[in-house]
């Protein structure tokens, strides 16, 4: 009997969720030895906190687990809600019974999984050799890989509050939501709304039904229209094409340098060859005011971006744009873009007693970016679906 015993012990079989990369242990040398043992007792807890996260993103082998817990969420939720049910809800008894006996068995089914995973885990460590440094950067390094694409979602890209007004603004904007919501559904079905919503949300189901969604056009121009609330895009979008004379006015970048007394005798092409020689394009220019006054020269740059999107399906470059993207030339403006007309056509429109210093306008190189306009690089890729390049060119004035 303790043979029979000895052999079923020994070939008994359990799921194995520590897998042995077979790294080197090339950081033992590097790290400090308080370190190394900080993050071995903290292993498990990666482990478990990385199972944890696997399900929610659904990135785990058996894609119906996260599924089968997400029903359980669901019957355990339901079970609470019993809690708030009067009498007078219309609820048989029968039907009280029976969410009551579901929601029990989904309780019981989700704290076994747990407790049957973490003692799992703990086995396999034990039994197993301890894992290297490499083992768990890599481990640690893959939570901070979810962790970061969760945050990304919930708080998007294009969402960015940075002051006390986008946080009230985004107050504001939610409030009627959530009274709405709260009037109308009760507490139970508001947490499974939000339960089920963030469950489903990396799912392949959603996903794909997002994507469709998605390329509805006017699905993308709601959704940035109401993201404008918190950034000044509305404000790239809707402005006016801005003019030169609008420019040298309300522009707080201007220069004003010395007009020196050998310049007095000068006037067009040598005053501009002079001005290039003491001030080049590329150079840092130390202004002697603020303000303008006699016997000094003013000096703006004009810094016009173009912008072009890349069109499927042949991957063409176009200055044809979306709606709610930038237009297809912007000028910068204490901060801001504005909209502008192109740089040939603001040759041909400049403001009265301004010229031209520089020759022509000078252009960078492209600049690659993603959807979101997010700079990727100088050289076109897969990622790189927008691009822009800066062109610029300064303009004087001489104040006598």
């Amino acid at each position: 009997m303790s043979n029979t015993g000895g052999v079923s012990a020994e070939y008994r079989c359990y799921s194995k969720f520590i897998y042995n990369h077979g790294q080197k242990p090339s950081l033992t040398r590097a790290t400090d030895s308080k370190i190394s043992s900080v993050l071995h007792r903290f292993y498990p807890m990666l482990i478990i906190f990385d199972g944890a996260l696997n399900n929610i993103m659904w990135m785990c082998e058996d894609i119906c687990l996260p599924f089968i817990y997400m029903v359980m969420i669901t019957l355990v939720i339901d079970m609470l809600s019993l809690c708030e049910t009067s009498a007078s809800s219309g609820k048989s008894v029968f039907g009280k019974i029976s969410t009551l006996w579901l929601g029990m068995i989904g309780f019981v089914v989700l704290l076994y999984s747990f407790l049957y995973y973490v003692v799992t885990v703990y086995q396999d460590l034990d039994q197993y050799e301890p894992p290297t440094l490499d083992d768990i950067v890599i481990l640690l390094e893959s939570v901070i890989d979810k962790l970061e694409t969760i945050r990304k979602e919930t708080v998007s890209r294009t969402l960015r509050i940075r002051t006390w007004l986008d946080v009230l603004k985004f107050a504001i904007f939610l409030t009627p939501i959530q009274y709405v919501l709260m009037r109308y559904l009760s507490v139970r079905d508001y947490a499974l709304g939000v339960v089920v919503c963030c469950l489903l949300v990396h799912s392949i189901w959603f996903q794909s039904t997002f994507r469709l969604f998605w390329r509805v056009l006017a699905t993308r121009i709601a959704y940035f229209s109401v993201l404008s609330i918190f950034h000044d895009r509305k404000q790239i979008i809707y402005s006016p094409l801005i003019d030169p004379s609008t420019v040298n006015e309300k522009t707080s970048a201007t220069i004003f340098v010395p007009y020196a007394q050998p310049m007095h005798k000068m006037s067009g092409n040598k005053l501009q060859l002079e001005l290039l020689k003491l001030y080049p394009l590329n150079n840092v220019i130390n202004g002697i005011s603020k303000m303008p006054c006699p016997g000094v020269i003013a000096i703006n740059i004009y810094i016009v971006h173009e912008n072009q999107r890349k069109w499927k399906p042949n991957n063409v470059w176009e200055p044809k744009l979306l709606p709610y993207e930038k237009p297809k030339y912007c000028i910068e403006l204490n901060g801001h873009l504005n909209a502008c007309k192109s740089p040939w056509e603001y040759q041909e429109s400049l403001a009265e007693d301004w010229e031209w210093l520089d020759d022509c306008w000078k252009p960078s190189e492209w600049a690659y970016s993603d959807s979101d306009w997010n700079v990727i690089g100088h050289n076109d890729s897969l990622e790189a679906y927008t691009r822009t390049k800066i062109w610029r060119r300064r303009v004087f004035k001489v104040f006598k």
